[in-house]
């Protein structure tokens, strides 16, 4: 074979030796060691990947020698990206083939191509009715757990059960309940923020408005003049 193709096994120092015979016969011999390099092996992992939520992508790729490039392809179709540990935001719910290339300092190259779950982010939302100064605000959860958008790539889980709920009042003060209750000091209108976290470790705030009404300022006056009158004449006989 004129330009044969050879992979080697594994890297070292090969011993190549070409042997060539012309249209007379005769017998030429050429030898030449060729040293193979060490193939980078790619690799990455990723934290977990919320929808609409920063996701941290780090790379584990090792290679005979340093790394210099890498070319990220997050699988949605946007800009890929060349830093080693990119962040990136998935916009959608859905399984994502996510693909890194490296490169290392010698030119030998590597790739690898590992699916990444974008789980769905839950529906906060929550009641409170407004009330007087001095009565309690009840506050109910009203949040619906997150599932699949089967549309953004065909996905299909089970619901990711809520495990963590965090209020903040907006006067300073806090709840882990569920359903917590709450009695305001002073009269006024607070921002209340809601925030859930489900079994995925994905999570998301709403924040609304809470009014304590001011009560109103019950007052009198007393006219300490009394007015006396007289009693008639006939009134004295009686």
């Amino acid at each position: 074979e004129t330009d044969p193709i050879h992979a080697f096994s594994g890297p070292g120092s090969y011993q190549v030796r070409l042997s060539a015979t012309d249209l007379n016969g005769c017998l030429g011999v050429f030898s030449k060691t060729i040293n193979i390099k060490p193939r980078p092996t790619a690799l990455f992992q990723n934290n977990i990947v919320c929808q609409g939520l920063r996701t941290r992508f780090t790379d584990r790729s090792v290679g005979g020698s340093p790394i210099v490039r890498w070319l990220w392809n997050f699988g949605d179709g946007s800009a890929t990206s060349n830093i080693q540990n990119p962040n990136f935001t998935f916009s959608r719910p859905g399984s994502y083939n996510v693909r890194l290339s490296v490169t290392a300092a010698d030119g030998c190259s590597d790739e690898i191509t590992l699916p990444v779950k974008v789980r769905p982010l839950p529906n906060p939302d929550f009641s409170a009715a407004n009330q007087c100064f001095g009565t309690p605000v009840r506050f109910n959860d009203l949040t619906l757990p997150a599932n699949y958008d089967n549309s953004a790539g065909g996905v299909s889980d089970t619901v990711a059960l809520l495990t963590t709920w965090l209020w903040n009042f907006g006067d300073g003060n806090v709840s882990t309940l569920r359903n917590p209750i709450h009695n305001y000091r002073t009269y006024g209108v607070y921002n209340v923020t809601l925030t859930v976290i489900d079994a995925n470790g994905c999570q998301k705030s709403i924040t609304k408005e809470v009014t304590v009404f001011a009560p109103p300022i019950a007052s009198f006056n007393v006219n300490s003049c009394l007015l006396y009158t007289s009693p008639s004449p006939r009134d004295r006989t009686r």
